[in-house]
């Protein structure tokens, strides 16, 4: 009998608080490939911690923990890094730094096959950056041209490599995904119709990345619609308000504190600071509406969370999952602009039964597309064909 196939989960090397998204969706894909119970094919999960906490729920999972790219590389040096055959053993590469360089080099150097998992990296909405990316891609970058094929966490970002690989993208192994997230149980809590109507985002406070001066101007021309909304009163002082969820990034919270007031609308948007857990579920679950209007984004951790919980989701036209979540009537999309937006929001306030679909619509694309088993049988079919298979 054949050895199993053995794929190894690289986490973002050097690690940085940005990279806490792209860790939290790699684990969700170990947990997808532990999850089939397939004998034929194991997990094992190299990190840039001395003692992970990651080992529960991994189903058969293994860790592994170096404490950076240089540790990793030098095992990689051994003649038997992980007492596994080369040939059926194949690596995750999420990133392209020059610490994700400096291990490619080893496995290459090893006789190894990787695969890069793209968090927005082959992103191509920015025109600007074409030109740099395409040069990087086909004739600087090793990590790419040799890789053996491409996670792609959006069908957008897949169909659009074809531009990005021109010479080479038809002869790697491709797969997209979106990231794991199961449906939450229970649903949300009863809304009482004296409460106001809560807008939220999560996430940490970017202003240019996130789109939130966008998400506060557009809050504040909905706070001067007279006569509308669900609760059968007026969005005025009690009717509304919106709730930004996350740490601080780079003064963020100062500059939208300061813009709030220039609105005059401070009294109505609070800023509770970064939450997790089960603070955070409670928190999420407490939105009448989840906005997040990212100028760029891949595939937000936030959004899966929102539409697992059934909480009505806005998302910008510049986020990856967009195309997918408007077919599937699963969130409204809008472009990035006040007016946009302001109109997006508009149309929750007024129709219950939009709101209805969305939290409906948003829970069924999560059980179809995001459930662990789904993702984990792309991803098994995904890892044979990178290996010749």
């Amino acid at each position: 009998m054949n050895e199993p196939i053995t794929v190894v989960f690289v986490a973002a090397l050097p690690l940085k608080t940005s990279h806490a998204g792209q860790i939290y969706a790699m684990m969700g894909f170990v947990r997808a490939v532990s999850s089939l119970a397939d004998p034929g094919l194991r997990a094992l999960v190299v990190c840039p911690y001395a003692a992970p906490d990651w080992g529960d729920g991994l189903d058969g999972g293994r860790i592994l923990a170096w404490t950076g790219a240089d540790a990793l590389a030098g095992r990689l040096d051994a003649p038997t890094p992980f007492e596994v055959d080369p040939r059926r053993t194949l690596f995750n590469i999420n990133g392209l730094n020059p610490a994700c360089r400096t291990v490619v080099a080893r496995l290459r150097k090893c006789g190894y096959r990787w695969y890069e998992t793209s968090h927005g990296e082959f992103d191509i909405h920015r025109f600007r950056k074409f030109p740099k990316k395409f040069l990087y891609c086909n004739f600087l970058s090793g990590v790419v041209r040799h890789a053996s094929g491409f996670h792609f966490l959006s069908l957008r970002e897949r169909r659009e490599s074809r531009l990005l690989f021109p010479f080479f993208g038809a002869r790697k192994a491709m797969v997209d995904t979106v990231q794991v997230q199961e449906v939450a149980s229970g649903g949300r809590p009863p809304r009482s119709d004296g409460d106001p109507f809560t807008f939220g985002y999560i996430g940490r406070l970017d202003i240019r990345h996130k789109g939130l001066d966008i998400l506060v101007k557009a809050f504040a021309r909905c706070l001067c619609r007279a006569g509308k909304g669900p609760r059968g009163r007026g969005c005025g002082a009690k009717g509304l308000r919106l709730v930004l969820v996350g740490p601080d990034w780079r003064g963020g919270e100062a500059r939208l504190r300061a813009l709030a007031g220039r609105l005059g609308v401070s009294e109505w948007v609070e800023f509770p600071g970064p939450k997790f857990g089960d603070e955070k579920r409670r928190m999420l679950e407490s939105f009448d509406a989840f906005v997040t209007l990212s100028r760029w984004d891949c595939s937000p951790v936030s959004v899966h969370e929102a539409l697992a919980a059934g909480v009505p989701t806005i998302v910008s036209g510049r986020n990856n999952l967009s195309p997918q979540l408007s077919a599937a009537h699963a969130a409204l999309v809008t472009d990035m602009s006040v007016a946009s937006l302001e109109h997006g929001m508009g149309r929750l306030l007024d129709d219950p039964l939009l709101l209805s679909s969305l939290s409906a619509n948003g829970r069924s694309w999560i059980a179809a597309e995001s459930s662990p088993k789904a993702i984990g049988w792309k991803l098994a079919d995904f890892f044979r064909r990178c290996l010749g298979q």
